[in-house]
């Protein structure tokens, strides 16, 4: 069995401007598990929201990264063999940059979550919390934080919100 196991999630609230989402976690260790719960990576197609909270591989080749502001992910703490709700906040419309014709720059699309049926989920955690040492550079930073722990990943209905009454 994995350590660390998502078993469901729901829609917890929601207002004009975002949706948060109850994401549920099993930890099967004898150890407490330090999972990560800010998010880095956002996206939604036909109804199903990507969301990563893990930091994410190096960039593709050819790809040039260069600004660096790598930034410590809140971490929430699921005590061994225990489960916990996880809360993620997104916004109910995401910005991305869709790029022109190189040297031209881009422009911003928007897209709305419409329904939200799936969640497409990556997590990670990890025996001990994040913490950087501060002789660090940006570069190992990010490589500090690709190479802590593990992730668990999953692919999971969402369940609408409970109706009040």
């Amino acid at each position: 069995m994995p350590e660390l196991t998502i078993t469901g999630a729901r829609i917890r609230s929601q207002d004009a401007e975002s949706v948060t989402l109850a994401v549920r976690l099993a930890n099967h260790t004898d150890r407490t598990a330090h999972v990560w719960a800010t998010p880095r990576h956002l996206s939604y197609t036909e109804g199903t929201l990507t969301v990563r909270l893990a930091e994410a591989g190096p960039p593709p080749a050819g790809i040039r990264i260069i600004s660096h502001h790598p930034r410590v992910p809140e971490q929430i703490v699921i005590p061994a063999g225990s489960t916990a709700e996880l809360k993620v906040r997104v916004p109910k419309t995401l910005h991305t940059t869709v790029l022109g014709t190189p040297g031209l720059g881009g422009t911003v699309a928007s897209q709305d979550i419409g329904a939200l049926s799936e969640l497409d989920i990556t997590v990670a955690y990890a025996q001990t919390p994040f913490q950087p040492t501060t002789d660090q550079g940006p570069e190992e930073f990010i490589e500090a934080l690709r190479s802590h722990g593990a992730v668990a990943s999953a692919r999971i209905p969402v369940e609408p919100r409970a109706q009040e009454g």
